[in-house]
């Protein structure tokens, strides 16, 4: 999925490979004609991340604070969160914290959404039928990388270490990251295993953990 020419529109391009035909069609997103946010693709729907400046912050009086005063809460930046589909597009929501969407799993039509202020992340699924937002949980830190798994699987490297949650049950475990863990660059979870892509100075090290 992405965005196509001349119109702008949203093309979404599904089928899987070796089994059948490659169907491609194309979406009208509802909100700012200039927007080329972060698509996020789903079954039959997509999601839209769009960061846009906040040029109301930006006028008022605590403007001069944001360039002094590292606080998400007076970031010049507001996250605006689209559902669009064949049907159309909604407008989800609009916050000044930052937020990221992985890519749901091809079993789960729902989507997991994470929202953070720098000290602590939300965790949010999206029904994309009635579109409507669930907390689901929250976690210390800002989360860093994140991998969906089955049956509501979660894993999240966040500053300050990693945790696995269970989103249905809403429980959350620990993982002892390796000593010296390095940056994420991607991660990996499947029943029973959580693989790490981490950077550490120049070099790659991919890590297997364990977890119940």
């Amino acid at each position: 999925s992405g965005w196509g020419s001349p119109d702008d529109a949203l093309v979404v391009i599904s089928g899987h490979v070796g089994r059948d035909a490659v169907a491609t069609t194309a979406w009208r997103h509802p909100g700012r004609s200039e927007s080329r946010g972060v698509v996020v693709p789903g079954t039959g729907v997509a999601l839209v991340v769009d960061a846009r400046l906040d040029t109301a912050l930006l006028r008022s009086p605590l403007a001069p604070l944001v360039a002094f005063w590292p606080m998400a809460s007076l970031s010049p930046v507001a996250w605006e969160l689209w559902l669009v589909g064949p049907d159309g597009g909604r407008h989800l929501l609009t916050s000044q914290l930052e937020i990221r969407c992985p890519r749901p799993r091809l079993a789960d039509p729902r989507f997991v959404c994470l929202a953070t202020d720098g000290a602590r992340t939300s965790v949010w699924s999206i029904d994309p039928a009635p579109g409507t937002l669930q907390a689901s949980a929250a976690v210390t830190g800002k989360v860093l990388r994140e991998a969906l798994g089955p049956d509501g699987g979660l894993a999240v490297w966040t500053t300050i270490g990693g945790t696995l949650l269970n989103l249905p049950a809403r429980t959350a475990v620990q993982v002892a990251l390796a000593e010296e863990a390095g940056s994420p660059l991607d991660l990996a979870l499947e029943r029973g295993r959580l693989g790490a892509l981490v950077r550490e100075g120049a070099s790659v090290t991919a890590t297997v953990y364990e977890v119940q």
